[in-house]
């Protein structure tokens, strides 16, 4: 079950949603109490995320699954695609060096990870294929993922 430490804003949902199904099961004031407790927290810290950083994580769900879109996001976000636009620009980004930001920071965790091949890599970036990986890899960095690879850690 979710804790007040992992709080994505679904995670809060899943939260009060697991927390119902205890309290019928669970009687005790200490119970009730941490449960409250923990929604308040994770409430509190989501709403202190800000617009980037929620929109950060939105991104990387949508990366799962496949390309991130702007339209799906802001709509996930409760936002029009002009509106979320306009709000990351005030913040000083862009929806798409946001999303290339995301990748690139993933991309350096996915090749610590030596098990996973290159192609496996550039697919779960959402990369059509490792030579379009390659290239933005090579634009962050100046060298091939797999000269990163090789680097002494």
């Amino acid at each position: 079950m979710p804790t007040a430490l992992s709080c994505q804003p679904e995670a809060c949902t899943q939260l009060e949603a697991g927390l119902t199904r205890r309290e019928n099961k669970r009687e005790g004031y200490r119970f009730d109490y941490s449960v409250e407790h923990g929604v308040i927290l994770c409430q509190r810290r989501n709403a202190e995320l800000t617009l980037v950083d929620r929109t950060r994580a939105q991104v990387r769900q949508a990366l799962l699954s496949g390309e991130p879109v702007l339209e799906i996001i802001a709509e996930k976000m409760g936002l029009s695609a002009g509106s979320l636009q306009r709000r990351l620009r005030e913040q000083g980004v862009t929806f798409t060096a946001l999303v290339d930001k995301v990748r690139c920071d993933l991309a350096t965790h996915y090749l610590q990870q030596r098990h996973l091949p290159i192609a496996e890599l550039a697919l779960l970036l959402g990369y059509s294929d490792v030579s379009a990986f390659s290239r933005a890899f090579r634009r962050w960095f100046g060298i091939s993922p797999r000269q990163w690879r090789q680097l002494p850690a």
